[in-house]
C-alpha cells in the first residue's frame, strides 16, 4: 500500500525540493518529442477538454478486463458489466443530438468485451494475486517504482500478472486499438522492456516475458442488406463469421446462399479483432540498453525540464493535443482564449504518467 500511495502523490510539476524526480516511459517518451509538449502536460498540467464520451473506450475496457480478472480469481467479485454503469449514467444525461454525435460505445464495448470472455474463459491462465511487491489487493495494476539514478524514480503500473500451467509468471499488457498493431509495431514500444527489468526489483516474481493483448476498438461491420434481398457479399468486409451468420438468421435467408462467405470469414476467425502475442523476455544486452537510454533521457528531464521549452516542429504536430495553444504562443498571438475555451488543468494529475494506450 505504501509504494501504491507514491505513485498516487505527486506529479512532476508538484513535486518538492529534495523529492526524486518521478518519471515513467509516458515522461521519457513525451520528453523526446518534444519539450514543449512535456512542459504542457507535466509542468503546467493541462490537457485539451474533451466531450464526456470522446476517447474512453480505452477505459471502459480497461476497467471491464479489470474485473473480468477479479472475477476469474474470486466468484464472488462484481461482473465485469457494473464496470460499464457509470458510464452509462452519464450517456443517459445526453441530448438526443449527442448520442447521435457519439454513437453508442458503450455497447460497442459491451459487445467487445462479451466475445473477449467467451474466446479467452479456458486460457489456461492464473489470474489470482502474485505475491510480492506492494500490491495491497486486487490483480490489476501492480505498481512498478524502481531507483533509476541518484534523485529519480521510474515508476509505472502492470497491467495483469498471469501465471501460467507451468507456473511462470507473465506481464500482460492490454492494447486497445481501432487496427490491431503489425509486428514491427512491437519493437518501438519499449514501455514492456522497462516494466520487465523493473519487476524483480518492485519485488515481484522475474517475469517468463510478455503477453501482449490485443483488442479492438472497432466492433465488426454487420453487413449491408441489398435492395435486392439479401446480404452484400463484399469479400473485403471487415468483419466475423459470427455477426455476417447473425444477420443471415435474423432475416432468416438460406444459409447456403452464403457459403462463399463462410469460406472467406471463417478462416480469418477473431484474429483481425483479438489477439494475443507472448513474447519471451528480451535478451540482457537489449534491456541494458534500453534501461541505459531511458537514464540518459531521465537525467536530461532532471536537469532541464521545466525550463527547456523548445518545441519540436514536424508533421507530426497536428497530432499533438497542445497543436492549438502551441502554435498560437509560437506566433506571439495572445493565448488566453484558446487556453481557456479548449484546455483545462488536469483533474487527475497523478495519472498523467500513464500512456496513451488506446491507439484511437
Amino acid at each position: 500500500m505504501a509504494v501504491k500511495k507514491k505513485l498516487e502523490g505527486l506529479s512532476v510539476a508538484t513535486q518538492k525540493t529534495g523529492d526524486p524526480l518521478e518519471v515513467s516511459q509516458s515522461t521519457l517518451k513525451n520528453w523526446r518529442r518534444c519539450h514543449a509538449l512535456y512542459d504542457y502536460r507535466y509542468v503546467q498540467l493541462i490537457r485539451r477538454k474533451k466531450p464526456v464520451l470522446q476517447l474512453i473506450r480505452g477505459t471502459m475496457i480497461g476497467q471491464c478486463l479489470d474485473l473480468l480478472a477479479q472475477r476469474r480469481s474470486n466468484p464472488k467479485a462484481p461482473k465485469w458489466e457494473a464496470a460499464l454503469a457509470p458510464f452509462q449514467a452519464k450517456y443517459d444525461k445526453l441530448f438526443t443530438a449527442e448520442k447521435e454525435y457519439y454513437g453508442d460505445p458503450i455497447n460497442e464495448v459491451r459487445a467487445i468485451i462479451s466475445k473477449y470472455e467467451v474466446l479467452y474463459a479456458n486460457d489456461g491462465l492464473n489470474y489470482a494475486k502474485v505475491k510480492g511487491g506492494d500490491a495491497a489487493g486486487g490483480v490489476a495494476e501492480y505498481p512498478i517504482r524502481v531507483d533509476l539514478a541518484p534523485g529519480i524514480v521510474f515508476t509505472g503500473h502492470i497491467d495483469k500478472m498471469p501465471v501460467d500451467k507451468q507456473g511462470r509468471v507473465w506481464d500482460m499488457d492490454h492494447k486497445s486499438h481501432k487496427k490491431i498493431p503489425q509486428p514491427e509495431d512491437r519493437f518501438s514500444d519499449l514501455q514492456q522492456v522497462l516494466y520487465q527489468w523493473a519487476m524483480p526489483l518492485s519485488g515481484y516474481p522475474k517475469p517468463a516475458g510478455v503477453i501482449w493483448d490485443y483488442l479492438r476498438t472497432k466492433a465488426p461491420t454487420v453487413p449491408e442488406e441489398l435492395k435486392k434481398g439479401g446480404l452484400s457479399q463484399r469479400q473485403d468486409i471487415d468483419t466475423t463469421w459470427e455477426v455476417y451468420e447473425g444477420e443471415i438468421k435474423r432475416l432468416k435467408l438460406n444459409p447456403k446462399d452464403y457459403k462463399k462467405m463462410e469460406g472467406i470469414l471463417k478462416p480469418r476467425g477473431l484474429t483481425d479483432f483479438y489477439q494475443r502475442v507472448p513474447l519471451p523476455t528480451p535478451g540482457a544486452k537489449m534491456v541494458e540498453n534500453v534501461v541505459a537510454d531511458a537514464k540518459a533521457t531521465a537525467i536530461d528531464v532532471k536537469q532541464r525540464g521545466g525550463a527547456d521549452k523548445t518545441r519540436s516542429i514536424d508533421y507530426t504536430c497536428r497530432s499533438c493535443e497542445f497543436y492549438n495553444l502551441c502554435q498560437t504562443e509560437f506566433r506571439g498571438i495572445d493565448s488566453s482564449f484558446i487556453r481557456k475555451s479548449e484546455y483545462e488543468k488536469n483533474p487527475e494529475p497523478r495519472h498523467i504518467h500513464q500512456l496513451e494506450d488506446e491507439g484511437e
